[in-house]
C-alpha cells in the first residue's frame, strides 16, 4: 500500500475515489488468502535447491484445492463481496500483474489506457516486492 500511496503523492495520481490508493494498496493481493499450503520439509529432500533443512525447515506450495482459482479476479471477486468499487478500483487489481499476466495483455493495455493508475498499480507492486522486499 504505502508504495501506491507514495507514487499517488509524488506523481499527483488522480483518481476516480481518493480512498483508491488505500484500497488497492491493501487489497490487491486479498487473492492469496487460503492459495498456499506449508509443507515441513523432510531432510535428504531438495526444495527449491536447497538439500540440507536445518531443524524443521518449511517452505510454501500453491494450494490446488482452493475454489477460486485466480490471482487479481479472485480478489476483485472476493472484496466485491464487502465494498462496492469504482470501476477504475476494479481495473487496478484485476490487472495489477502487468505484463506478468501475457495471456491478458489486450485487456491490460485497454486498462492503462482507460486508467492510467493501472499501470502505476503494476508499477507500485513491482517497488514495494522487488525493491523494498515486502
Amino acid at each position: 500500500m504505502d508504495a501506491l500511496v507514495w507514487l499517488t503523492a509524488e506523481l499527483k495520481l488522480q483518481w476516480q475515489n481518493p480512498r483508491s490508493p488505500y484500497i488497492v494498496g491493501m487489497f490487491h493481493d486479498l487473492c492469496k488468502i487460503d492459495s498456499y499450503v506449508k509443507v515441513i520439509d523432510v531432510e535428504g529432500v531438495e526444495y527449491f535447491g536447497l538439500d540440507e533443512p536445518k531443524g524443521e525447515e518449511s517452505h510454501w506450495d500453491y494450494n490446488n484445492d482452493t475454489l477460486i482459482p485466480g490471482h487479481g479476479a479472485k480478489s476483485v471477486q472476493l472484496l466485491s463481496q464487502h465494498m462496492q468499487l469504482t470501476e477504475e478500483e476494479v481495473l487496478c487489481i484485476r490487472y495489477h500483474m502487468g505484463a506478468y499476466e501475457k495471456d491478458e495483455w489486450n485487456y491490460y493495455d485497454r486498462a492503462i489506457k482507460k486508467y492510467p493508475n493501472v499501470l502505476y498499480t503494476h508499477t507500485a507492486d513491482m517497488i514495494a516486492s522487488k525493491i523494498i522486499g515486502v
